[in-house]
């Protein structure tokens, strides 16, 4: 059996009030049966409005592009328009989305109330064995969550390089410091660092004649 049609045996046992922190012990049984009724239509209405969106944002997608390979600067300008009620990321995730999976799907539009558009395209982009997962959590009413699939694909975070804090960092931190500083402090410090530079003039004064020595012994 398509999963489409199995979908359609979902009854109200896949809400659990109780999971998602809602206490019904004080409501009656129409005032429950309001409550998923609710939930059901705004899910279904859901799901319905993210696929329809992402079909119509594919399309126009494939018509500015024409025969190119690339993505042309209309659609780049499109999606930062804000003449639709999505972002320029949102826009991309839900036409990659409908391109590599919603429009191959056997289940129903509604379905994907579920799911985050950034969720429907990590899936979308993942391999068939984690979209049949997913489907599967679908299908029982289990929301799908971006964490979810990265844990199903494996995804690990890229490595960060450790910084390397040179002469600038150091001058800015530094900088910081300062700003922090009375105006006596800042003397004391002057006096304090001049003292410790006649020091390292002294040593290295010393060294040097050190070597004198050491080379004419030679």
């Amino acid at each position: 059996m398509p999963l489409a049609q199995r979908l359609e045996e979902i009854t109200d046992i896949s809400i659990n009030f109780s999971k998602s922190g809602v206490d019904t012990a004080r409501l009656s049984d129409y005032q429950v049966e309001m409550m998923k009724e609710a939930v059901f239509g705004l899910r279904e209405s859901t799901g319905a409005y993210l696929s329809v969106c992402s079909k119509y944002l594919y399309e126009l997608k494939e018509v500015l592009r024409g025969k190119s390979k690339s993505n042309p600067r209309e659609w780049t300008q499109f999606k930062k328009s804000g003449l639709v009620p999505f972002s320029a990321k949102e826009i991309q995730d839900l036409a990659n989305a409908w391109e590599k999976w919603l429009s191959t799907t056997d289940l129903d539009e509604d379905a994907f109330n579920l799911m985050g558009i950034r969720t429907l395209s990590r899936v979308a982009n993942a391999d068939s064995k984690t979209k049949k997962v997913v489907e599967a959590k679908l299908l029982s009413g289990e929301r799908v969550t971006e964490a979810d699939v990265k844990e199903l694909t494996g995804w690990k975070p890229k490595s960060t390089k450790p910084t390397v804090v040179g002469l600038e960092a150091t001058l800015k931190q530094y900088g910081t410091v300062v700003a922090t500083k009375t105006v006596g402090s800042l003397r004391k410090d002057i006096v304090s660092m001049k003292r410790k530079n006649l020091e390292l003039e002294e040593k290295l004064k010393e060294l040097q004649n050190q070597l004198k020595e050491a080379k004419a012994k030679a």
